[in-house]
């Protein structure tokens, strides 16, 4: 089992960012502000074989990513 929030917050770190340089997040049908992120986000998934638990189309956005 994995924590979104803390996998998000680790991969953002492997490229020298942080949460303060997050701008919002969203998907195809979904925008949202990193503070509700954080919110939802902090449980834990299933990442093996199976239906997708997290939003296929994921996308945390920043001034320069």
């Amino acid at each position: 089992m994995k924590n979104l929030l803390e996998e998000t917050l680790e991969i953002l770190g492997q490229y020298n960012k942080s949460e303060l340089d997050v701008l919002w997040v969203g998907g195809n049908k979904f925008k949202t502000t990193w503070e509700n992120f954080k919110e939802v986000a902090n449980v834990e998934y299933d990442s093996g074989f199976g239906s997708p638990q997290v939003a296929e189309d994921l996308i945390i956005m920043g001034s320069d990513f």
